[in-house]
């Protein structure tokens, strides 16, 4: 039996239209993946399940239609497609909102929908890069830490948006310390530490020059006037410990610091007062799952480094 790209396709299809018809009878029921420790133990049971049916079943006809390339590349493509349509329709137009939020694309990250399609990436992807181990030449290595790297990659991405914490922080100069973080989806988060803005100063800017009336003439000057923009900003910020000891930290326009796991940015001040105001605002991103995807990163080039080295058809092209 064949299982090319139309198979697949149409299995694809078949998904999102059961995703679409779940959200109409659920009246767009949210699902959340699992946080740590869960979805730790969720990503091992996964790769079990995966291993098992690779080895116990490796000529059913199941599972060498999920260990077709053509079967990765679709789910990748699906969910790719459902990941940037929502950013196509118009939020405020409430004639289309009522479609958009029937599709699901109010909360496409949330829906059994994407989850499925997840899933459905994962399994695919995970066969193919088992039927890829076989090392039978140094190509077909390079091959399998590729494909290794990418489900990685993929997992960690997927699996670790739970565990992502992002949010925006509001400080004004000598005002009270902070410790909890509003995030973005709504939620309140404690960090680990209170901050404190302590001074804030201006360290770069850019004037331009707004000509009122070239034709006027006082003094042999144009009359003109000088607006400031203002550029980049150095905060100092006093960081209280839970054990009541105190640290000060410097943080400046563009280059975040990290501080017990959490990335601080400064990323705004009070416009409307530039190189005088006393508010600065920090964007706060906590993402344990980094790494992972960093590796799964540096996997996928070492693979395709891997594979072009060895590839004796690309070595006789250059």
């Amino acid at each position: 039996m064949k299982f090319g790209f139309r198979e697949n396709l149409i299995l694809a299809l078949l998904l999102l239209f059961a995703g679409i018809f779940f959200e109409f009878i659920s009246d767009g029921m949210r699902f959340n993946l699992p946080q740590y420790p869960l979805n730790v133990v969720f990503v091992l049971v996964f790769i079990s399940v995966i291993i098992f049916l690779h080895f116990k079943y490796y000529k059913h006809w199941l599972i060498i239609w999920f260990s077709n390339i053509p079967s990765a590349i679709i789910a990748i493509v699906m969910i790719t497609i459902l990941s940037l349509t929502p950013s196509l329709f118009l939020h405020g137009e409430s004639a289309n909102y009522e479609w958009y939020s029937f599709l699901s694309f109010s909360h496409i990250q949330n829906s059994l929908l994407f989850i499925i399609l997840e899933l459905y990436i994962l399994a695919a992807l995970g066969f193919v890069t088992l039927r890829k181990c076989n090392f039978m030449s140094s190509v077909d290595i390079g091959l399998f830490i590729f494909h290794l790297g990418l489900w990685i990659f993929l997992a960690a991405f997927i699996t670790g948006a739970s565990d992502l914490k992002q949010g925006e922080i509001n400080l004004l100069k000598d005002g009270y310390p902070i410790d909890v973080l509003k995030l973005s989806n709504g939620d309140i988060s404690r960090l680990p530490f209170a901050m404190k803005l302590i001074d804030l100063k201006l360290v770069s800017s850019k004037k331009n020059i707004k000509i009122f009336n070239d034709t006027l003439i006082e003094n042999n000057n144009l009359k003109c006037n000088f607006n400031e923009q203002c550029i980049a900003f150095h905060a100092s910020l006093e960081i209280m410990h839970e054990n009541e000891a105190s640290d000060t930290i410097n943080i400046l326009t563009n280059h975040p610091i990290h501080l017990e796991g959490w990335t601080f940015s400064l990323i705004g001040f009070d416009k409307s007062k530039g190189r005088l105001s006393s508010l600065c605002i920090l964007k706060v991103i906590k993402d344990p799952w980094i790494f992972v995807v960093y590796i799964g990163g540096i996997l996928m080039f070492l693979g395709i480094s891997v594979y072009c080295i060895f590839n004796k058809k690309l070595s006789m092209i250059n």
